[in-house]
């Protein structure tokens, strides 16, 4: 039986990290006495894979993995069980069953959706927000100092930025950046790679108190997004 999962990670669980959240899946599993299947050779493992690795310290509504169970349960008894079994900070929002074709998470998903919220740090006005978010989209180059194990490099994010907005609260002094990059195999902009750029041009927040939450994962397919469900 092959299942894809839909789920997210709140406030409560924002820091756990990949190897935190593959441990607490297959605890919860294990816990719950839904039968794993086993990949086979001298270290066999479970049969589960994620799509795009969400950092630590982002919140989420919409990941994704796909799991293979050595024999068939009801939907509803599985989401039941490993509810009761999964830490605090990880939900579940939709489980389905899928062809044993169906091409893989990491195959496919090659589109994130991000909200960053917090508070701005001097006086800025919605229409300044909708002129900074008009100049990048305008610019052909966007230029960032991106981290990796190698050290620091310039990365050109721009041509993985495929939308953003940027609604501001002159009221409340507060802002809401969105915006859909590109993630996956073909390459991965970071949330606060954008933010950096954004503040480059003028948009007074701090980054490092900002909230960072991934609405969703998405297919890309001739400038149309697709739900991994779908």
């Amino acid at each position: 039986m092959h299942l894809r999962i839909k789920y997210g990670k709140t406030r409560e669980g924002k820091f756990l990290s990949h190897l935190d959240l593959m441990r607490a899946w297959e605890r919860a599993f294990r816990r719950g006495a839904i039968p794993l299947a086993f990949s086979q050779g001298f270290n066999p493992h479970p049969k589960i894979s994620f799509g795009s690795a969400l950092a630590v310290g982002v919140t989420s509504s919409g990941e994704y993995m796909d799991v293979e169970l050595k024999k068939f349960r009801e939907i509803k008894e599985i989401k039941a069980t490993l509810e009761n079994y999964l830490p605090l900070g990880l939900k579940i929002y939709d489980i389905v069953e899928i062809d044993p074709a169906t091409p893989s998470l990491m195959s496919k998903i090659n589109r994130a959706k991000y909200q960053v919220q917090g508070k701005l740090i001097e006086d800025f006005s919605a229409t300044q927000g909708e002129e900074i978010a008009h100049q990048l989209l305008a610019e052909e180059n966007i230029i960032v100092q991106s981290y990796s194990k190698k050290g620091f490099k310039d990365k050109n994010i721009r041509p993985g930025i495929f939308a953003l907005s940027i609604e501001v609260d002159e009221i409340n002094k507060s802002v809401l950046v969105e915006f859909i990059v590109q993630t996956g195999s073909q390459g991965n902009i970071r949330p606060e790679e954008v933010m950096q750029a954004l503040h480059g041009l003028g948009l007074p927040v701090s980054i490092d108190l900002m909230d960072f939450h991934r609405e969703g994962l998405y297919i890309d397919e001739a400038g149309h997004l697709f739900s991994p469900l779908s």
